[in-house]
Parts: C-alpha cells; sequence; structure tokens
C-alpha cells in the first residue's frame, strides 16, 4: 500500500475552528486565520475528507498532488488504497509528529469541491479535499499521544507540505500503527 505525507496546521480535533485554533501551517493560514484542514476529522456520512495545500503558486485549489509519484499513469485522476499520514509541527515544542492518518484511502490530484450538505466552509468559502477515506479507516491521535516525529533534511521531509515517503519511512511508520 503507497503511502504519501501531508503537513497541516496544528489542532486538536480538527472539526472546526470553534474553542480548537489553528496553529502554524503557513502564510495562508496566517492571513486568513483559517485553512482547508480545519475540517480534515469532521465525519461526513461515514467519510472522511483531508485537505493539503500542495506546492505551487497561484489560486491554492488549482493545485495538484503528483499522484504519478504513487504508481498512478500521468493521466490519472486518482489513485486508491493509500496510507494518508498527516502531521504537523508541534507547539512550544519544535518538530514535525504524525497527527493521525487515514488508512485505505483515494488520493486526488486535483482539489475537489466538498460534498454537497457537508458545512466544509468558512468565511463562505468552500473547504474541499485532496484525500478521502472511511469513517472507521481514520485516527486522529489524541494530543499526548502525538510522539512519532518526522525527521527532516536530504531524504527526508524537506520544506514541501507533500511528502512521497522511502519504504524505510513506510516500514517505521507500520510498526508504530500496529498496535493501534
Amino acid at each position: 500500500m503507497p503511502t504519501i505525507v501531508f503537513r497541516v496546521g496544528w489542532m486538536h480535533f480538527y472539526n472546526g475552528l470553534d474553542g480548537d485554533p489553528i496553529i502554524g501551517g503557513g502564510d495562508f493560514i496566517r492571513q486568513n486565520g483559517f485553512g482547508g484542514e480545519i475540517f480534515n476529522f469532521r465525519p461526513f456520512r461515514g467519510y472522511m475528507y483531508g485537505y493539503v495545500q500542495p506546492s505551487g503558486k497561484g489560486d491554492y485549489n488549482k493545485r495538484k498532488v503528483r499522484i504519478e509519484r504513487l504508481g498512478v499513469s500521468r493521466d490519472g485522476d486518482s489513485i486508491e488504497g493509500v496510507t494518508v499520514v498527516w502531521v504537523a509541527r508541534k507547539p512550544n515544542v519544535g518538530g514535525t509528529y504524525v497527527v493521525g492518518w487515514y488508512d485505505d484511502a483515494t488520493v486526488f490530484r486535483e482539489w475537489h469541491e466538498p460534498p454537497q450538505g457537508s458545512s466544509r466552509t468558512y468565511n463562505n468559502e468552500p473547504l474541499g479535499y485532496y484525500a478521502k477515506a472511511k469513517q472507521e479507516n481514520c485516527v486522529l491521535l489524541p494530543v499526548e499521544e502525538r510522539t512519532f516525529q518526522i525527521l527532516r533534511g536530504k531524504g527526508r521531509m524537506g520544506q514541501a507540505n507533500v511528502w512521497y515517503p522511502d519504504a524505510e519511512f513506510e516500514q517505521r511508520f507500520m510498526k508504530y500503527i500496529k498496535p493501534r
């Protein structure tokens, strides 16, 4: 099963901003006070819908995830059976840590509008998604259990919000989540 790592802003619940501010996460969040990931662990009709801001310039919702790096042809729209690992920079501590994951997810090349009726809007802006998984395949770790640190640097996660990890990371991560 291929694995992809998405870096987002830090939150406790990722179920909206009521009592759960988003910390870090980049320029868009600093300028606007929210990001598309604020609903990444809000279930809707048995699914979770996750947002990451891919690298690029221009309109945030026109950027693409390079799913061909997961084994899809360049003209493919999506790939199923992916483990999506959500990571964020831990406030007051530093370092990037796993906050949760979607197992057996579908990852989309392009941004998708939020599902109708899902209330995935903020300031009248629709907050779409790049990943989707069944609710029972999604895990959001409690803050005190966010202990798996993502190493940074050459051959590891860099500055981009999307990382395509190697087999070594995948093995370490699978060992970490296996007892859960």
